[in-house]
């Protein structure tokens, strides 16, 4: 291949093979092409589980020797961005591509772009099934250096969407099953709660979002003799400093599955109206922390049962944001009344002083001070120095310390609320977000806020609830028979049938932990019949309380 454009690449015939040159320059050495790129795949190290980023590989010296390297569980990618490099690189790397008996895949410039979309949305198929766990990125040519910025950014995302894939797969091996069978109790809890939806869009007063962060303190200064001026959105760990200022919360919101931060909300009742919770969130908590209960479904995994909850059309579905302060966030930009009303976010520092994680009074410095004494103090100096903590300057230029969970809902949060019409950060602490500065400014007090009412779920909407539960506990209880022989099938019509049973019931083995994907394995099913015991209890107990 040649060319008369000196705009164009073109093949430049050297004494030991081909380079190219593209804007007057030499993407490979002009006396040896392919040495360095050969030393480098020879000193490389590679783990199992590596998704290798070849990137620009244009004439492909050195794919052939990688793969003759890879171990198990390894993909090549090779990534061109640049349309007239990738003209080449089609030329001589798609016969690469066929003789890798599905080791090598060349994308083409579009397929890169998109490469973060199909990785996020297709994790399951890419990372899970081939166990890939990490990133390695491996200049080919120096066609990298004509798109610097995309490339690092490629590699920057890529390895923070496997990041959160495993994140969320040990989640939910920790907590799925407790996510599941809370959804179950709460599920009763529906009839003497307000629907979510009746509350959206009519709150008239401004709103404040208030998480834990140590901004809140300010905060809390600069409004607690204005408060009832605002409409008050409390995250759950919030609300007991809020009650230390005797500040009453409109809405608090709690995720907590567990019961452990239960015993923080003693006495805290009288301080919220409403609890607005996901079904997945501990019962105990947001029965003792609100006087009226609403509820949504966070989606913490995409299953074909809560599609199957969401077509009652019960129960707002809100997106799995990671963290109650991004839910709190969301909630509020749904509550108001239109864009008019300002939303002002504080204690979503994403962030922490050295010695100190949280606002004072939040659950978390007090469960320390309980334990402190001269020898232990209470200061928390572990979260400062643990692994994957770093230190930044924050909005005023002030040390901080964050870590890579923080620094990852700072970076949904800005991805997510970017351009959001009149939603305000009103701190000046913590890791810079992507929405203007600006203190909280109060509404006028002749404005009345219409959030209250009497609206609960009606018969119809119970009855909906009873019908699915029960449901449930029939195909769970055909589930068990077929299991323990007491129906017997063919072999094809028995694997056919429970396929097709725990294909929609997901919360029987998502959290275990080869559990994407429903399997007709031996000892999955086994593991499928204990779990069966534990939601036949939990849906008969729902149903009890409903009746």
């Amino acid at each position: 291949m040649t060319s008369l454009d000196k705009n164009k690449p073109c093949l430049v015939e050297t004494s030991q093979g081909f380079s190219v040159k593209y804007n007057e320059r030499f993407l490979y050495s002009k006396y040896n092409p392919e040495k360095n790129i050969l030393q480098i795949v020879e000193n490389i190290s590679i783990l199992p589980g590596t998704l290798i980023l070849c990137f620009s590989p244009l004439l492909g010296y050195g794919i052939n020797n990688l793969i003759q390297k890879l171990p198990n569980d390894c993909i090549l990618l090779g990534c061109e961005v640049d349309e007239e490099l990738f003209s080449i690189t089609k030329e001589f790397c798609s016969k690469l591509e066929e003789s890798s008996t599905g080791k090598f895949y060349l994308l083409s410039p579009s397929e890169v772009k998109k490469l973060p979309i199909l990785l996020e949305t297709q994790s399951k198929n890419y990372l899970q099934k081939r166990n890939i766990k990490r990133i390695i990125k491996i200049d080919f040519s120096a066609g990298t250096t004509l798109h610097p910025e995309f490339y690092s950014n490629l590699e920057i995302t890529l390895q923070s969407i496997i990041n959160q894939f495993w994140k969320n797969r040990i989640t939910l091996v920790n907590f799925g099953r407790r996510y599941s069978r809370n959804l179950f109790k709460n599920l009763s809890s529906l009839k003497n709660s307000v629907p979510l939806s009746s509350l959206f869009k009519t709150v008239s007063k401004n709103i404040l979002v208030l998480g834990t962060g140590e901004s809140l303190e300010k905060t809390i200064e600069q409004i607690k003799n204005t408060c009832d001026l605002y409409f008050i959105i409390a995250v759950d760990a919030s609300l007991p400093i809020l009650k230390k200022y005797k500040i009453k919360a409109d809405i608090v919101v709690c995720e907590e599955s567990q019961i452990a931060i239960a015993k923080a909300f003693i006495g805290c009742k009288k301080y919220a109206e409403y609890s607005v919770a996901g079904l997945t969130s501990c019962h105990n908590t947001v029965c003792t922390s609100a006087k009226n209960n609403s509820w949504f479904i966070p989606i913490y995994e995409n299953t074909n049962f809560l599609k199957r909850l969401q077509n009652l059309e019960l129960v707002p579905f809100i997106p799995p944001l990671g963290s109650v302060g991004l839910t709190a966030t969301y909630l509020a930009l749904n509550l108001r009344k239109d864009e008019n009303i300002k939303v002002f976010v504080s204690g979503l520092d994403f962030s922490f002083s050295a010695g100190k994680t949280h606002a004072n009074g939040a659950p978390a410095n007090i469960a320390l001070q309980s334990y402190s004494n001269r020898l232990f103090p209470a200061a928390n100096y572990n979260a400062t120095y643990n692994i994957g903590t770093s230190k930044f300057l924050d909005k005023s230029a002030q040390q901080k310390y964050t870590n890579v969970a923080l620094n990852g809902y700072a970076n949904i949060f800005n991805d997510f609320f970017a351009n959001e019409i009149n939603l305000f950060d009103a701190t000046t602490s913590g890791i810079k977000l992507n929405i203007p500065y600006l203190l909280p400014q109060a509404t006028n007090n002749q404005l009345t806020n219409n959030t209250a009412t009497n609206e609960y779920y009606s018969d119809s909407q119970n009855e909906k609830v009873i019908n699915f539960l029960n449901n449930e506990l029939q195909k769970l209880n055909e589930l068990k028979d077929i299991l323990t022989s007491k129906i017997i099938l063919s072999e094809t019509e028995r694997n056919k049938k429970i396929f097709e049973i725990i294909s929609e019931r997901e919360y029987l083995f998502l959290h275990f932990p080869d559990g994407t994907h429903p399997s007709l394995k031996i000892d999955f099913l086994k593991r499928i019949r204990t779990e069966i015991d534990f939601f036949e209890k939990d849906i008969n107990s729902a149903l009890k309380n409903l009746r």
